[in-house]
């Protein structure tokens, strides 16, 4: 189980690298933030992830460019 300040510190690096890598500002995608961080927080407490945080926000950036979200 990933505690509150483990998935913190990995939404403060995923707003990073959106920030760095796309130019986003991350809460101008926080809807669809929120649902995958949720999704990978839960991938991660059960069985494991290959997923590190930069291709999280390479994910977030697709589907926010892919739907207009911001």
């Amino acid at each position: 189980m990933m505690l509150e300040n483990e998935k913190q510190a990995l939404k403060t690096e995923v707003e990073q690298f959106l920030w760095k890598n796309y130019h986003i500002i991350p809460e101008t995608v926080s809807s669809v933030t929120n649902v995958v961080l949720q999704n990978w927080f839960e991938e991660l407490d059960h069985e494991g992830s290959h997923l590190t945080a930069d291709l999280i926000a390479d994910n977030i950036a697709d589907i926010a460019n892919r739907y207009s979200v911001y």
